[in-house]
């Protein structure tokens, strides 16, 4: 990641947010995903990170 690469007017905000929300929908004790749904969700977060932190879209072939 290069610096300069997001751009966000509230950085605090969108980082509290990111946390609690990811850590929020991926919780397994919370939703009952199957694999392949709790697969499906892990890859689009990378994407929903991109876009709050003012990122370009990212491809499904670089997310992790």
């Amino acid at each position: 990641m290069e610096k300069g690469e997001f751009s966000t007017q509230q950085p605090e905000l969108a980082a509290e947010f990111l946390l609690v929300g990811v850590s929020f929908w991926l919780d397994r004790g919370i939703f009952t995903w199957t694999e392949e749904e709790y697969a499906k969700k892990k890859q689009a977060h990378a994407d929903i990170i991109h876009r709050l932190l003012g990122g370009a879209v990212i491809a499904p072939d670089n997310v992790v």
